[in-house]
């Protein structure tokens, strides 16, 4: 699935993220056909197939792409309906008499906003497309704005979108019931304050359902921006350890775990080289928006999660804002006297840990760079399944596995109750379990 931007007026004007569907068709052999043939892709309406035009050789697609950053306008500040919006954008690409150009304020997503041309909402615009492909299973994110206008001079903002799709790109929806999907809910933030919690509007979503893109970094106000998003998802480049076995997927052919003979499902050695598919880890870069007028924003820091039931929930922290705790995503780098940008990502197949690295530089007031290094973390969880059953294996009423835990589980007499022996009685064991053996 090829993702593409796609847009009006000029480079740099407003614009949408596209996609086209390839499938490959009864036959295919991996070994001899290629699955980026032009006519694998998915068309009802083709021109020029017989090859009588020499700029489109394989034919032409008439058919709209798939526009995965579509809105429909709700509301707009100058006028009373989105067409009024509409008719009122300027087409020939010229400045608009000041006070006549209007922002939009609400905005909502449907499922058959996905065929829609660029031209439909001119006033949003998109960029920064990133997403992978694992079988049917789609994740693809973007940097996003519903004012392209205001945006271009830093009076409004980007922020990230991620959405998801588990058939191919039919259907864009929240995981399935059969991948563990329980459902979810997300907010997104208008610039209508009339809505929800001062614009702040919480939608959620049942296993399998229609879902809108999902904005992850909740940016609000103008003065910070989204500039470049990064993913890493599962295998995360450890290709040595998946085989590809022909008869996977209901004998469509797949890549599954293998040990080091290359035998298909013998297992790696260690448990974090089993592959988790529902992982995967999303970077973001913010940028300072008040020097977009200038240029471009200045880059500033970089925040990072992981997701888990393949992106229904998101490792979030806590930290205070405006004395109130919320949640978001944890920081790689956000020190106030540093820049950071362009961060690459790699990721275990188990999606336990990852690796980051990134270009941070410091500038002096004249804009003098020092200090320009490439800086690496490494980010680990250390996911383990704590016993929830005490163990008592002697029956003298301590645990192996709760606190004060029993040393010695198959002796009654020594547990952290006993007395150590002593003098006479010594016997070199550690009766009561301090650790300590008493003289």
């Amino acid at each position: 699935m090829p993702l593409f931007k796609q847009g009006i007026i000029n480079q740099g004007g407003p614009s949408d993220i596209m996609a086209r569907r390839f499938v490959l068709p009864s036959g295919f052999d991996p070994l001899t056909d290629n699955p980026f043939a032009y006519e694998n892709m998915v068309c009802g309406t083709w021109e020029y197939t017989d090859g009588s035009n020499p700029i489109y050789l394989h034919g032409l697609c008439k058919d709209s792409p798939i526009n995965l950053s579509a809105n429909n306008i709700l509301t707009c500040d100058l006028f009373a309906t989105p067409e009024a919006c509409v008719d009122n954008f300027p087409w020939e690409g010229g400045e608009a008499e000041p006070g006549s150009f209007p922002s939009v304020l609400q905005w909502v997503q449907a499922a058959d906003s996905l065929d829609d041309e660029s031209w439909e909402n001119p006033f949003d615009v998109a960029k920064g497309h990133r997403g992978y492909l694992d079988g049917d299973n789609i994740m693809m994110m973007y940097a996003w704005s519903p004012n392209w206008q205001a945006n271009a001079v830093g009076h409004d903002k980007y922020n990230l979108y991620v959405r998801r799709s588990f058939d191919g790109g039919l259907n864009w929806t929240t995981t399935p019931a059969d991948l563990g999907g329980e459902g979810t809910c997300h907010v997104e933030n208008y610039l209508d304050t009339s809505v929800g919690d001062e614009g702040a509007v919480e939608t959620c979503y049942a296993s399998g359902e229609f879902e809108q893109a999902r904005n992850v970094s909740q940016l609000v106000g103008t003065h910070i921006t989204v500039l470049d998003p990064r993913f890493a998802n599962t295998p995360g480049g450890f290709k040595n350890l998946l085989c590809y076995d022909e008869t996977a997927n209901d004998g469509n052919g797949g890549w599954v775990n293998c040990g080091y003979s290359g035998v298909p499902d013998e297992g790696p050695p260690y448990d974090s080289d089993v592959r988790d598919p529902s992982h995967f880890f999303i970077v973001y870069e913010t940028g300072d928006n008040t020097t977009t007028v200038e240029g471009e924003a200045t880059p500033l820091d970089l925040f990072f999660s992981r997701t888990n039931q393949y992106g229904d929930e998101y490792d979030y922290i806590e930290f205070y804002k405006d004395g109130e705790i919320v949640l978001g995503f944890d920081w790689l780098e956000h020190d106030s006297d540093v820049h950071a940008s362009e961060a690459s990502v790699l990721t275990n197949p188990a999606g336990t840990f990852f690796y980051a690295a990134w270009n941070q530089w410091q500038e002096d007031d004249d804009e003098n760079i020092f200090d320009s290094d490439a800086w690496v973390r490494r980010i680990m969880y250390l996911d383990y399944d704590v016993p929830t059953t005490p163990v008592d294996a002697d029956g003298d009423g301590y645990f192996v596995n709760v606190e004060p835990f029993d040393c010695d589980d198959t002796d009654a007499s020594i547990n952290p109750g006993a007395i150590d022996k002593g003098g006479k009685f010594r016997d070199g064991i550690d009766n009561d379990c301090d650790g300590i053996i008493d003289g």
